[in-house]
């Protein structure tokens, strides 16, 4: 359930530092598919998780996946949703893990796992939305794949 933007303004986003962002070259310079493009973070250890407001920042490095809508988090301990106790420690315990499979179930989640057998899945239904995307990819200073609703 990917869709680039349309062409449009410029916009200003704070995803870890700020960068300026046009549709249009995006839209030009985008050769690779989401898919491909989450699987690159395999081999990437996740580095950092960033609670802002009403969404999440994961970092792998060089890359960063914005989880608009909110993710949940599966490990040894069971499944945990956002508002669980538990739920920030266990997303925190995924840091310094390297991820071994990421990839997009069509319409359904985004789903990272790492060498552990942890999950961390941002959910892509449309019930799910709490705003105009579900999640964006930036790998180094460019925003590579959104995820809205058709």
């Amino acid at each position: 359930m990917r869709l680039l933007p349309e062409n449009g303004p410029k916009v200003e986003l704070h995803l870890g530092g700020t960068f300026r962002w046009d549709p249009r070259k995006l839209e030009d310079e985008m050769s690779d598919s989401c898919q491909d493009l989450l699987a690159s973070l395999i081999g990437k250890q996740m580095t950092a998780v960033s609670f802002v407001l009403d969404y999440i920042n994961f970092q792998f490095e060089d890359a960063f996946l914005t989880a608009l809508s909110l993710p949940y988090v599966q490990a040894n301990q069971g499944k945990l949703s956002y508002g669980a106790a538990g739920y920030r420690d266990m997303l925190c315990e995924r840091i310094s893990h390297k991820v071994t499979a990421a990839s997009e179930i069509e319409e359904q989640e985004i789903r990272i796992t790492f060498d552990d057998g942890s999950v961390i899945a941002i959910p892509l239904g449309l019930e799910e939305y709490r705003g105009v995307e579900a999640a964006i990819l930036q790998i180094g200073p460019e925003i590579k794949c959104v995820w809205r609703p058709e």
